[in-house]
C-alpha cells in the first residue's frame, strides 16, 4: 500500500532544502571574504614595512621629490642622490640600480606600483604617517 503524501508537506520539504542551501552558501561567501581580507591585509602590511625601507634608502621622505613606477620599477627623483644607501638597498634584496643624473631606477619587482602609490601619499602627507 502506497501512503499518499500531501502536497503541501512535500512544497515544505522543498523550501526547507532550499533555504539550508541559502544559509549554507552565505557562510561559505562570508568565510571566503574574511580570508580574503586576511591575505589583503597581510600583503599591506609587507608593502608597508618594504617602502619604508625603501624611503630610508633613498635619504628619507624629504629626500624624495617624486617616485613613479613602471613596471618592475621605481624611479626617484631625489633632491640629494648623495644620500642614496646602496648597500641598504642591496640588504633588503633590491640589486637593481640605475643612477643617471635626474633620478634613481631600482629594481623591485610586480609590487612597484604599489610602493609607488604608498610612497606617493606619505610624500603628499609631508612625511607625517
Amino acid at each position: 500500500m502506497i501512503l499518499k503524501v500531501p502536497s503541501l508537506l512535500w512544497l515544505w520539504c522543498l523550501i526547507a532544502v532550499v533555504v539550508i542551501l541559502l544559509i549554507v552558501g552565505l557562510v561559505l561567501l562570508i568565510i571566503k571574504k574574511n580570508k580574503h581580507k586576511k591575505i589583503e591585509k597581510q600583503e599591506q602590511e609587507i608593502i608597508d614595512s618594504y617602502y619604508l625601507n625603501i624611503i630610508d634608502s633613498v635619504g628619507g621622505i624629504d629626500n624624495i621629490v617624486n617616485v613613479e613606477a613602471l613596471q618592475s620599477r621605481l624611479s626617484f627623483y631625489l633632491k640629494d642622490q648623495s644620500l642614496l644607501d646602496s648597500e641598504k638597498l642591496k640588504e633588503i634584496h633590491i640589486n637593481g640600480i640605475v643612477k643617471t643624473s635626474k633620478k634613481i631606477t631600482l629594481v623591485v619587482g610586480e609590487m612597484a606600483t604599489k610602493y609607488a602609490k604608498s610612497i606617493q601619499e606619505k610624500i603628499e602627507q609631508g612625511g607625517n604617517k
